[in-house]
């Protein structure tokens, strides 16, 4: 995934006589003053939105209801076609046990009715996915409803549901238009959860509209030595993982073997997250608590 570097512009000091910096500072004073009243009338504005929508859209995420069940089955993990792409490779079998995943992304709404905060920049869309949440904002958040955030291996396993083909809706990305919000057609931001297809496990967005976080640590030869059951990602790691793809994402970011990192305290307008849980109830496969 290609990332845009930040640009600092240079300030550059200027020379003025007393009587034109006493203006200029009145100019400037009464522009913060204009400034700050914007400002709070636009913040006004966004809590009205989102109070509106807690009243209007009846929160998902609460219990299994919302959530998809996922039986568990082995699949084949990572890729042989972009040999280059090492962090994918080898092709391996994994087996994995049952679970529930959110059928959408967290939404503002959903993310605003529980932690008391919305930290997204496209926060008028309240049925937009929850963005610019840290790893362990999402992890709290899924902790909170009793859930947890998916394995990098569960996520693959519900975003290719059974197919076999280089995407999930076929062999070519013309199709991505009807199952994902991407550098296409997305207008560089997010949409409303659900929208597009859902996968034949009746899952929204797994491809698209934001990348999302999992559980695991991530590493680029995980693959190597990875456990053939239930695979939790290694013990201890600078990075978490990300998966899906976002609404920057061309073809190759939108495979759905397709793997990125962030660090976990970072907030990036392309991340979300979505939620998963054990059909027992114990989050057996629980990501590794060392930091």
């Amino acid at each position: 995934m290609s990332m845009l570097k930040q640009h600092t512009p240079k300030c550059h000091k200027k020379q003025m006589n007393p009587t034109t910096k006493i203006y200029a500072d009145e100019q400037v004073s009464t522009a913060i003053i204009s400034g700050l009243k914007i400002r709070g009338l636009a913040v006004l504005l966004v809590n009205a939105i989102l109070l509106i929508s807690l009243i209007s859209f009846p929160a998902r995420g609460q219990d299994s209801t919302d959530m998809i069940y996922v039986k568990g089955g082995e699949f084949m993990m990572g890729s042989t076609i972009y040999t280059r792409e090492t962090d994918q490779a080898p092709l391996h079998k994994v087996g994995l046990s049952s679970f529930y995943l959110d059928k959408c992304e967290v939404t503002q709404v959903d993310y605003q009715k529980s932690m008391l905060n919305n930290p997204s920049l496209n926060n008028l869309c309240p049925t937009c996915p929850a963005e610019r949440v840290t790893w362990y904002e999402a992890r709290a958040y899924c902790e909170k409803l009793g859930k947890r955030l998916p394995t990098e291996a569960e996520f693959e396993y519900a975003l290719k549901a059974g197919a076999t083909t280089m995407y999930p809706w076929g062999q070519a990305p013309d199709s991505a238009d009807a199952w994902a919000w991407h550098a296409g057609n997305s207008n560089q931001k997010t949409h409303p959860c659900g929208r597009k297809k859902a996968n034949a496990f009746g899952l929204h967005d797994m491809t698209g509209n934001v990348w999302e976080w999992v559980g695991d640590y991530y590493d680029k030869d995980y693959y190597r030595n990875s456990p053939s059951r239930n695979p939790h990602g290694p013990d201890r790691g600078k990075y978490r993982s990300i998966r899906g793809g976002g609404y920057t994402s061309g073809p190759q970011a939108l495979l759905p073997t397709a793997r990125d990192r962030c660090l976990p305290d970072r907030r990036r307008a392309f991340i979300g997250f979505r939620c998963a849980k054990d059909v027992g109830g114990e989050n057996e496969l629980q990501a590794p608590m060392s930091r």
